[in-house]
């Protein structure tokens, strides 16, 4: 399995998310803000990228556009995790180009169906 880099300033959620992905035999690098998640994606070849809506000094959306500017295409899928129950930030994630969004409390299934896809070999089908 290939290596998801969580991104939420909430210890507690990226221990709980790394736990569902290492579990599953996944890899979970984990930080707390968008400059260390930023530097961490120059030097880490994540399959895919967890990222909480509001990071401390930014939001993912204003993430999303940085790391768009730095990365280019070697942007991993982003998988947008918020505790907001508005359909408008799904559907603004998803125009945003978002691979997903999942509602936290995170739990097992959303981790398994929007993130564990991205870490195996074949990659989402």
């Amino acid at each position: 399995m290939r290596v998801a880099l969580v991104v939420d300033d909430d210890p507690v959620i990226c221990r709980v998310v790394a736990h569902h992905i290492e579990r599953a035999g996944g890899t979970a690098v984990v930080t707390g803000d968008g400059p260390a998640a930023l530097a961490l994606l120059r030097q880490v070849d994540a399959a895919v990228l967890c990222l909480d809506l509001y990071l401390p000094g930014m939001t993912a959306f204003e993430f999303l556009e940085l790391a768009r500017r730095d990365l280019g295409d070697r942007l991993p899928p982003v998988v947008l995790m918020t505790a907001s129950g508005e359909e408008q930030v799904e559907r603004q994630a998803l125009a945003a180009g978002m691979a997903g969004v999942i509602r936290k409390p995170v739990g097992s299934r959303a981790i398994a169906s929007l993130v564990l896809p991205y870490l195996t070999e074949a990659g989402p089908v």
